[in-house]
């Protein structure tokens, strides 16, 4: 689907903060707040817009994602279907893909305790052994937001937002509000109040001090980028004979660049993961041409996937 530079402006703001107002930002995109809530209605009922959610760090709820890659062999479509209708269900399953490349499959399983993965692991073997080729299995260790610059081709001043393991304490009504959140971020303060049982300014207050010790990161747009046009990679890098200003400087590369969204760590895993929404195979070509002539001497190896189906999301699992 075609978009003009006003769509795009209004999913760049909406993206930023869905919360914000559409009249507030209506103003800033100097149209008024009926032609944007045309506009906005348009793209949910094209699909560009697939819902809300709010983005929550689950590192301060003490959760633990854990990583699965799969590769396949020797399987039937109904066997597939299995395995994928398998892990659909399964405790705390928070975001499934399907991939081309080194690997068939991707899922993050976010867990209060780790060793509750062994049970899960287990019976996924169990089951699925004589189709799985190969797994691997990582545990988030660090991961760096990105703002989606490239939907206004903003060129991108470095404001990564840095998360690594660190609980808060949040009771009950904390965590219920979390949970309405986490699929409607633009659920007004009425109806959280309504199904939390608090007052309007109880609740107002509470998500205040969730999004100042960060357990709120921001409240996004579920984008449909395959409508737009832009493809979802993955770029997996493992390092040799690098230095901290290397790494320093490897980053600041990386956050340079507006399409790209995440990078992940994971323990076990690669030593650098970089998630991006490219415009075309010739813009990826082009950044990994520059990554390498400024990075080669340190990059060991790489490879590249691609995710063309989400089979799940979930912001926050039960």
């Amino acid at each position: 689907m075609e978009l003009d530079l006003v769509d795009r402006k209004l999913l760049y703001g909406l993206d930023l903060n869905c919360r914000t107002p559409l009249a507030v930002i209506a103003k800033k995109l100097r149209i008024s707040r009926n032609v944007a809530l045309y506009r906005f209605e348009r793209l949910k009922k094209e699909g560009i817009i697939k819902g809300t959610f709010t983005e929550i760090n689950l590192f301060a709820l003490g959760k633990y994602s854990i990583k699965v890659v799969l590769k396949l062999c020797n399987y039937t479509k109904n066997q597939e279907q299995d395995l994928v209708d398998h892990i659909r269900n399964q405790k705390g399953i928070m975001w499934f893909f399907k991939m081309i490349g080194r690997h068939d499959l991707n899922f993050v399983i976010a867990l209060d305790n780790i060793f509750e993965f062994e049970t899960i692991e287990k019976e996924l073997m169990l089951k699925f052994s004589s189709i799985i080729e190969e797994k691997k299995v990582g545990v988030l260790s660090e991961i760096r937001h990105y703002k989606k610059d490239y939907l206004v081709n903003n060129k991108r001043e470095i404001q990564d937002k840095i998360l690594r393991y660190k609980k808060i304490d949040l009771d009950e009504k904390d965590h219920a509000i979390l949970r309405i959140l986490s699929n409607n971020a633009m659920m007004n303060i009425v109806n959280i109040a309504e199904k939390t049982n608090l007052s309007i300014n109880t609740v107002k207050k509470r998500i205040k001090e969730l999004e100042d010790k960060e357990a709120i990161l921001g409240y996004r747009l579920f984008i449909d980028t395959n409508l737009m046009g832009y493809k979802y990679y993955k770029l997996h890098l493992n390092f040799r004979n690098y230095n901290e200003q290397d790494m320093n400087n490897f980053f600041g590369f990386i956050g340079s660049k507006n399409f790209i969204i995440y990078t992940d760590k994971y323990f076990g895993g690669d030593d650098i993961e970089i998630e991006m929404h490219v415009a075309s195979e010739e813009q990826y070509l082009d950044f990994l041409k520059e990554l390498l002539d400024r990075f080669g001497s340190i990059i060991k190896n790489k490879y590249l996937l691609k995710f063309y189906e989400e089979l799940a999301f979930n912001y926050l699992p039960d």
